[in-house]
């Protein structure tokens, strides 16, 4: 008797639920508990619908030490030390943007909120001063120091990138906030950030300038996404399931088997990397491609691309993606946003998954990372994304 189909979790980042309820869930606990073992700061860049904020939330489980939401998993039979550690979380993508009034009301509400469940009182009529207070307390009531989590780093800036203006101001906002980090070393623990887009260090001053980049980081180049290994270990009862019901439906032939299934999963969603060598599959259009029973552009559908950035193509010589060829590349120093400049399309289409890593050159001592369209979603959603924006 074949096993019964996991529910998929679409649109779920809440890992207590996802654990609870039995969802789908790829154990990415052995990467995690490499990661919690030092330098302890980093950042990492992964486009929308990768799993960043799930990440975010199984990381704070892990470090507020709640193994029983773990069993089973890789980390629950490591020698993970489990005592609980203090954790400040904040998900910059929540804050209203409209202007960096809002955007300092936001954080104090959002640390008012953290205090509260933890019983603080805090001091401070500013974010900057809320956030310092908020490290003293729970440095004094825990006597550990405080891991930080920030998810969408940036998104306050990326969300008016279309007024540069603006988008600068509320940078000198953020840049005092992060400016806490560097203040605060001495009580703070693990921290991660993570974005869609990379920014700079000068964008911040010196706030950021110690974070470790893990962008393109071998060790984590499968952190987010599913791994074909994984792909393959997950879904067999889901693949025979939506064989019979294509099948049935006529979208494939009567002999069509899992192996000419599994190649369409591989052709459509497939092709994502960031050191040239892991390559992975799209979680978003992967788990909604197996509630739908059915292939479509659910990614490239799922949030659009940016107007500023399809204005660029347009004149740009990456006007037609579907033509693009592996001769374009970018560096780990190139790879970045700045708003004193003109934003290139390149980095943009990178961070947001456009584009992805092909091949890449170490020749020169510093490593050059060749792009390409990832796959049939990317070079065939492109075009009609594009055009219903025109």
């Amino acid at each position: 008797m074949s096993e019964p189909l996991k529910q998929m979790p679409i649109g779920v980042t809440d890992f207590r639920l996802i654990r609870e309820k039995n969802y789908l869930y790829v154990d990415k606990t052995e990467l995690l508990y490499h990661l919690c073992q030092g330098p302890w700061s980093y950042f990492l860049s992964r486009p929308r619908g990768f799993g960043k904020t799930l990440l975010v939330d199984t990381l704070e489980h892990i470090l507020r030490g709640h193994r029983e939401l773990f069993k089973g998993l890789w980390i629950d039979g490591s020698d993970y030390d489990w005592s609980p550690n203090p954790v400040i979380r904040l998900s910059l993508n929540d804050l209203d943007s409209k202007s960096p009034k809002a955007v300092k009301s936001g954080l104090i509400t959002a640390l008012n909120s953290i205090a509260e469940k933890e019983a603080l009182t805090l001091n401070g009529s500013n974010p900057s001063e809320v956030f310092k207070s908020i490290f003293d307390e729970l440095y004094a009531k825990y006597n550990r120091n405080v891991a930080v989590l920030i998810d969408e780093y940036v998104a306050p800036i990326t969300n008016q990138i279309e007024n540069l203006k603006l988008a600068d101001d509320i940078r000198k906002t953020l840049n005092t906030f992060y400016d806490v980090l560097k203040a605060k070393d001495n009580q703070r623990g693990f921290t991660l950030l993570t974005g869609e887009s990379r920014f700079s260090p000068s964008t911040f001053d010196s706030a950021l300038n110690n974070i470790f980049d893990l962008t393109f980081f071998e060790e984590y180049a499968a952190i987010c996404g599913f791994t074909l290994q994984e792909f393959d270990k997950l879904f067999p009862e889901n693949m025979e399931n939506m064989l019979k019901i294509m099948i049935s439906q006529g979208s494939m032939s009567p002999d069509a088997t899992v192996s000419d299934l599994r190649q369409l999963f591989l052709d459509w969603y497939d092709g994502y990397s960031w050191d040239g060598q892991r390559r992975l599959l799209n979680p978003w259009s992967i788990i909604k491609a197996f509630d739908n029973n059915r292939f479509d552009y659910y990614w490239i559908q799922s949030d659009g691309m940016p107007s500023f950035l399809v204005k660029q193509l347009k004149t740009s010589v990456f006007r037609d993606l579907k033509s693009f060829k592996a001769k374009e590349s970018i560096t780990e120093n190139t790879n970045v946003l700045e708003l004193d400049k003109s934003l290139e399309p390149l980095p943009i289409l990178f961070q947001s998954g456009y584009l992805t890593v092909d091949w890449v050159d170490e020749k020169t001592g510093s490593a050059e990372y060749f792009l390409k369209l990832p796959n049939l979603e990317v070079r065939q959603g492109i075009d009609k994304l594009i055009l219903g924006l025109e």
